[in-house]
């Protein structure tokens, strides 16, 4: 099994249970130091040995894997004609392990940089958040903008209609005149609609950004449904819809 990156190379250390890791060191989000000191930290997995496997053969960086937790140590490119004898050997109890002294003072570099690289994250994930904020603010005053403008013509539109409407009604009973009636109607009727999305944008809006309040509690279905069925009653009558 391959994992892409730390976080899947743990968890499918946990899954499977291997006898032995290749650990890259170079390993994105958590680089392969981190994620070996990880997997041995989990108790059925402790036992499990694990090879560092990179390009840097430098004396500091095979140390510096040895002292997260590495049993072994393997530099790139890999020789194939000694890498079967190399894994034999480490899955028949082979392990290179520092002297005290080396362990100790490795461990404390190994342990400053796991900090420095914790504060490195820290600070990304507050500059990420305040992006995500700047974002979300930006969002929310689009909205209030957007519904604001489309309010002021859908009233206006709906004050013709509605005058245009009455005045229709009240100009006589022709075909003509009635066709007129219905057209006015519906346009009031879409100007009401469009209303209503408006008024939905905004509600959303103000519940993604945590300033609406809701009202949990029962609610009562057939209740629900009857008004929804008489809302849309006229509309389905008219298209023949069931």
């Amino acid at each position: 099994y391959i994992a892409e990156d730390g976080l899947s190379g743990v968890t499918a250390a946990k899954k499977l249970l291997p006898h032995l890791v290749l650990m890259d060191i170079n390993l994105p989000n958590l680089d392969g130091r981190v994620v070996t000191t990880r997997i041995k930290s989990i108790p059925h997995l402790s036992e499990i040995p694990i090879v560092a496997l990179t390009a840097n053969n430098s004396q500091e960086n095979r140390d510096l894997a040895l002292a997260a937790g590495c049993d072994g140590f393997m530099t790139k490119p890999i020789d194939v004609d000694l890498f079967p004898e190399q894994v034999a050997s480490y899955l028949n109890g082979r392990r290179q392990r520092l002297s005290q002294h080396e362990q100790g003072r490795r461990l404390q570099q190994y342990n400053a940089q796991i900090v420095q690289k914790l504060e490195e994250k820290v600070i990304e994930l507050e500059d990420a958040n305040h992006h995500l904020a700047q974002l979300e603010r930006v969002k929310s005053d689009f909205l209030t903008l957007v519904s604001h403008e489309l309010r002021t013509p859908l009233t206006l539109i709906s004050g013709y209609a509605n005058l245009m409407e009455k005045t229709l009604q009240e100009s006589g009973d022709t075909p003509a005149l009635k066709a007129s009636i219905y057209a006015a109607n519906q346009l009031n009727n879409g100007m009401v609609q469009m209303q209503s999305v408006i008024d939905e944008i905004i509600r959303v809006a103000r519940i993604t950004t945590g300033m609406l309040d809701l009202a949990v509690g029962p609610v009562r279905l057939p209740q629900l449904v009857n008004e929804i069925e008489q809302q849309f009653n006229e509309v389905c009558d008219e298209r023949d819809l069931t």
